[in-house]
């Protein structure tokens, strides 16, 4: 009995350090858009006054929010934390990354 018992213990230590995959779900978020600045990010305050700042916009975006013709209006947004490149000075990959704030899917909010 006290082999049994053993073994499993033994057995649910090791489950307890296996890890599975890693999913990050996408985040969702309801703002109004407010512009972009000189560096090309994206700005937007949710109904709490925070402000949520995205650097980049996924390939399904279909918004050109360069155009001040969106700035005032409330976006669902959909978005996730991705890693970008970093460059030198020359335009050179660093070999460096660092965390950006990504929109992948992005509409009108009713």
């Amino acid at each position: 009995m006290k082999t049994i018992l053993l073994v499993t213990t033994i057995f649910m230590t090791m489950l307890s350090f296996q890890k599975g995959p890693e999913t990050v779900a996408d985040k969702k978020l309801t703002a109004t858009f407010m512009g972009s600045n000189d560096d090309g990010e994206y700005k937007y305050k949710d109904a709490n006054g925070t402000m949520h700042v995205f650097q980049e916009l996924g390939d399904d975006v279909d918004y050109d929010l360069v155009d001040d013709e969106y700035i005032g209006k409330k976006f669902a947004i959909v978005w996730e934390v991705a890693e970008a490149d970093e460059y030198d000075d020359e335009g050179e990959a660093t070999g460096e990354t660092y965390n950006i704030n990504r929109i992948i899917s992005l509409s009108i909010a009713k």
